[in-house]
């Protein structure tokens, strides 16, 4: 088992929707003893189906939060990444096959019992959601190319990236790392 230590005080974790992100994230701050915070909870108003709130308003939100000391913030939305980036000590991406993600989205859409799952919007319905389907399909792997120059303009010694481009490498890392049995 490695030692995390290396990841730092402050971990982004990025990637498309449906690519065990919030998991991720969740078993890491457990592992690390670090607070985990869900970026979709915070740009969407709580309590409506993912509405979002002005990017002025959440992003000043998010640009006061990741001055705190220590955290691991889960989520993409690169109208921030760059600040993020820059007070990030890693990055861990789950940068999936987007076929894969959409599998799952539309498995854990269609279950039948009520979901509690890590990074849910509260009160938003669990119905599927042509808009995502769509990013997926569509915008993520533009999204991709985003990233990538974003990573690239933040790159520094200092910053630990982890990019994981299979559901195999994110499941061995994980298991490597004790964060799933």
């Amino acid at each position: 088992m490695m030692d995390l230590s290396f990841l730092g005080p402050r971990v982004c974790v990025i990637g498309p929707s449906s690519s065990g992100k919030s998991t991720l994230a969740v078993a890491l701050g457990k592992r690390l003893g670090l607070p985990v915070v869900h970026l979709d909870q915070w740009a969407h108003e709580p309590g409506t189906n993912w509405n979002r709130r002005p990017d002025d308003v959440w992003v000043k939100d998010h640009d006061a939060l990741i001055q705190e000391p220590a955290w691991i913030l889960e989520g993409n939305y690169s109208v921030c990444m760059p600040q993020r980036f820059r007070r990030a000590t890693a990055v861990l991406w789950t940068d999936l096959p987007v076929t894969g993600c959409l599998i799952r989205y539309l498995k854990r859409s269609f279950r039948r019992s009520p979901q509690v799952r890590p990074g849910n919007l509260e009160g938003a319905s669990r119905e599927v959601s042509l808009s995502l389907i769509r990013y997926l399909l569509v915008q993520y792997p533009h999204n991709r190319l985003r990233y990538e120059r974003l990573l690239a303009e933040a790159a520094r010694p200092d910053l630990h990236v982890l990019r994981l481009h299979s559901w195999e490498a994110l499941m061995t890392w994980q298991r490597q790392q004790r964060l799933i049995g």
